[in-house]
């Protein structure tokens, strides 16, 4: 009588081979398909940076009542890094409070290229976050202010 698991081992020996190369190449296909490409986070960078600017000037719906003051200082009170924010940097805000087309107050720091930048669409230029809204004085109800935020971000990732 014939070895019966000398066979069977023959048998299972490429086929063992042909499963490892298959998976090998899963894998390795896998990961050149993750890490090859490129991941753009400036449009949710600028939104989050809009957001915060929001949180630290709008409470309940109620227009913060240090914004207008000369010394509001927006770092503090969104807790941004003002050193991110110079002229050469990848980042760029600019706040508008008006009331009644009358521009109350205007805020803007950063690169202001990216401003300009901020309207045209591919990845080698920034993106931009657009928002316009409506609040109203927490003294005076029938004061409504508008305000418009705009916000870019250019950071490069490598």
């Amino acid at each position: 009588m014939k070895n019966k698991k000398a066979e069977d081992e023959r048998i299972l020996s490429p086929v063992f081979f042909v499963m490892l190369v298959v998976i090998g190449i899963g894998i390795v296909s896998g990961y050149v398909i993750f890490y090859s490409d490129d991941v753009n986070v400036n449009s949710d960078e600028a939104e989050i940076l809009s957001n915060r600017i929001i949180d630290s000037i709008v409470s309940n719906g109620y227009l913060n009542e240090r914004v207008l003051d000369d010394s509001f200082d927006i770092f503090n009170e969104a807790k941004l890094n003002k050193a991110l924010f110079h002229e050469e940097g990848y980042f760029y805000f600019e706040i508008v409070v008006l009331q009644e087309d009358n521009v109350l107050k205007n805020i803007f720091y950063g690169n202001e290229k990216l401003k300009l930048e901020s309207q045209f669409q591919g990845k080698d230029f920034a993106s931009g976050y657009y928002k316009e809204f409506f609040v109203i004085d927490k003294n005076n109800p029938e004061i409504v202010y508008k305000i418009k935020i705009l916000t870019a971000s250019k950071q490069i990732i490598e």
